[in-house]
């Protein structure tokens, strides 16, 4: 048996590391603590760097949320009329990249931050989300629906758009970007069908 008192004092600060980590940051946000780093962070995990990457002649959507506690299904159509032909392209959710040190928001693994999708342009495109909200008390746990809510905008070739559900205390909306560049996002300008159903 290997007592040696170095090996185990080593051992045991490793295996309190995160902790101690944890413990100096707490009262502060990771962009307190390292602001450079908190926003590579940031532009790492919610599609900074997937608006940079255009196929010439197509569109680029980048799709994502803000808001603690909730989980946003998006769906995209390019069908003329409103509300038809959505199709799922997946579940995103904000897991706090540059507020939580970086070792527990990944903590959140499986969990999509933003969701890229090319298509032909110029086109009419629909962007559909549903939020979904968990809420709990001691007695009972579940889940609430904000949505879903659709915006229907053009999208123009060799552009790229970020399109952000925005939720605070359950209300939620869609916010529209030409985020061709990224660092200066300009609102796009779009119509608002509050009328469609989930697909």
């Amino acid at each position: 048996m290997n007592s040696n008192p170095n090996r185990m004092l080593l051992c045991a600060a490793m295996a309190t590391a995160p902790a101690l980590l944890a413990g100096c940051a707490l009262g502060k946000t990771y962009a307190e603590i390292d602001p450079e780093g908190a926003r590579e962070e940031v532009r790492r995990h919610t599609g900074y760097y997937a608006l940079q990457e255009v196929t010439p002649g197509k569109a680029k959507l980048v799709l994502r949320t803000t808001g603690p506690g909730v989980s946003v299904q998006y769906a995209t159509s390019t069908a003329d009329t409103p509300c038809e032909g959505m199709e799922k392209q997946g579940t995103v959710r904000d897991v706090g990249r540059g507020v939580l040190l970086p070792s527990i928001a990944k903590l959140s693994f499986g969990s999509k931050e933003f969701v890229e999708k090319e298509l032909e342009a110029p086109a009419n495109v629909q962007v559909q989300g549903l939020g979904n909200f968990s809420h709990s008390n001691p007695f009972m746990f579940g889940w609430s629906q904000c949505g879903p809510v659709t915006a229907r905008f053009q999208a123009l070739p060799n552009h790229a758009y970020l399109v952000n559900f925005q939720s605070t205390d359950r209300q939620c909306r869609l916010e529209v970007f030409n985020a061709t560049d990224p660092d200066a996002p300009v609102p796009v300008a779009f119509e608002n069908f509050a009328h469609c159903t989930e697909p």
